[in-house]
């Protein structure tokens, strides 16, 4: 499992995945052709509609935009985007699939379970879409201490599923770079710094996120670390 952080150290609040529920689903804009290697096509599971879909759609662009620039020969299109329902405030005419209790405590181990949990509900009633359809729950908050988690090559094992925290103030740009980054993950990218020889800030698999006009980009290391693994599979 691996955590991206923030730049701050405050405590973090849980993403208290439970169940599967839908409270809203829109389709995403799919401004792209899938020519490349590999098309994922990704959900977007957000906790609250205090994430409004504006910026969601434009964040899932940022995304695209990402990957479409990194020569790793990698699409992405959205199927669609989700919101869930609170843990106990659930709305008549609607299934329970997933819950969130924003009011429990978190820590990397309990991220990390919640990330098996889901995939393994979604096992058990047939929802786990193929490996080239990852899931992003994107989580409200609004001091947290990471920005994501993910299971490093969770598309290759079975868990395609990560964990994506939005402060109410996050732009587009800036959710969509935690995708990314936690999409690299699941992709087999490590953090830069962590095991290469890649500068450990500046680029987009940096440990601690940092704020910046340009739109990050992966380093060598990390590409290499996707051809890789996607030559092995």
């Amino acid at each position: 499992m691996v955590v991206f952080m923030l730049n701050r150290h405050s405590p973090i609040l849980l993403v208290c995945i439970l169940l599967f529920s839908i409270l809203q689903c829109y389709s995403c804009n799919n401004a792209y052709t899938y020519n490349n290697s590999l098309h994922l096509k990704v959900t977007i599971v957000a906790e609250s509609q205090s994430i409004p879909k504006w910026k969601i759609k434009q964040a899932v662009n940022i995304l695209q935009e990402i990957y479409r620039n990194s020569g790793l020969g990698i699409t992405i299109s959205c199927q669609q985007i989700k919101y869930a329902h609170e843990h106990g405030n659930s709305p008549n005419n609607y299934a329970t699939d997933i819950a969130s209790d924003s009011n429990r405590e978190i820590d990397g181990v309990d991220l990390f379970n919640g990330l098996k949990t889901i995939a393994d509900t979604m096992r058990r009633t047939n929802n786990l879409i193929t490996k080239t359809s990852p899931i992003f729950f994107l989580h409200l908050e609004d001091n947290p201490s990471v920005y994501g988690a993910s299971v490093e090559n969770g598309i290759f094992i079975g868990n395609p599923i990560a964990v994506c925290t939005v402060k109410p103030e996050d732009t587009p740009k800036e959710i969509g770079e935690t995708m990314a980054h936690e999409l690299a993950h699941l992709l087999g990218a490590k953090h830069d710094g962590d095991g290469n020889s890649c500068m450990p800030s500046g680029y987009l698999m940096e440990t601690i996120y940092t704020k910046s006009d340009a739109l990050k980009i992966f380093s060598t290391c990390s590409k290499s670390d996707i051809k890789n693994k996607l030559v092995k599979k």
